[in-house]
């Protein structure tokens, strides 16, 4: 293919490679602040990270081959990693920085979901099934409310245990708001002008929802803006596999170093 005739824009693997090493920079200050001294502008360009993966995801619902499988994926990974943490933060109740945090993979798992019951409930609505309707919408509440209250029943530990298994909304990395704006992406993410006033009024929202860092999401929005819908390499293992190892290989590098300081 000559340069005339390859597409314009930025590929889905070169938007997760730029997730990536966003999400690594504000990693280092999120684990490490304590232990070495961090410029915080390793967490404004962590900002880009967020958005971007949100973005592909809701490109991901359309372009996946299977849907059930695709969100079946998603909830293993969510699982297994929350699981991961959960043993990780076990060992190291007092971390110098702070807790080992996997819940954007909850956040994921929580768009897809969404996205999923919703095109099912339509699906249904339109075939004229009023029990499946329902019966989508009452698994779209339970995602929101069920592993809400249960915890509350159960003692400290096996609270924690079951909100790795139970992923919602309220667990996720951003809380409800996040994913309701990931949700909301799928439906603005092929029309330019509506993706840019929707990303802009929620980049200005995220003040008050999760602190004046948050507005620097905005400078993310061209990188969107630039997607050619095409995939790239495909290295879905690797993708899958950095954030839960790098995330962790850094954790443990600030206990080292705090340690060795102390």
């Amino acid at each position: 293919m000559d340069a005339l005739s390859r597409p314009r824009g930025l590929n889905a693997f070169t938007l997760k490679i730029i997730a990536i090493a966003s999400m690594t920079l504000d990693h280092l200050y999120f684990y490490l602040y304590k232990a070495v001294p961090l410029p915080i502008g390793l967490r404004i360009l962590g900002r880009l990270a967020a958005p971007i993966f949100l973005y592909l995801i809701a490109w991901s619902f359309d372009y996946t081959r299977s849907r059930p499988r695709f969100l079946l994926r998603l909830y293993l990974w969510s699982a297994g990693v929350e699981l991961f943490a959960l043993a990780v933060n076990a060992r190291n109740p007092d971390p110098p920085g702070f807790p080992l945090d996997t819940h954007i993979s909850i956040t994921l798992f929580s768009i897809v979901f969404c996205l999923y019951a919703l095109r099912q409930a339509r699906e249904a609505r339109k075939a004229g099934k009023a029990g499946c309707v329902l019966l989508w919408i009452s698994a779209l509440a339970a995602l929101w409310l069920f592993p809400v209250y249960l915890p509350l029943l159960l003692p400290a530990g096996p609270a924690a245990f079951l909100r790795a298994l139970l992923p919602s909304p309220f667990f996720a990395d951003g809380g409800p708001a996040l994913v309701l704006f990931g949700t909301g992406l799928y439906f603005v993410k092929d029309r330019p002008w509506a993706l840019g006033v929707y990303y802009s009024l929620y980049s200005l929202l995220s003040i008050r929802l999760h602190g004046s860092l948050q507005v620097y999401m905005i400078f993310a929005l061209p990188l969107l803006l630039s997607y050619n819908r095409r995939r790239g390499p495909r290295l879905r293992l690797f993708f899958y596999l950095y954030y839960p190892l790098h995330a962790y290989l850094l954790f443990e590098l600030g206990v080292l170093l705090s340690r060795r300081m102390g």
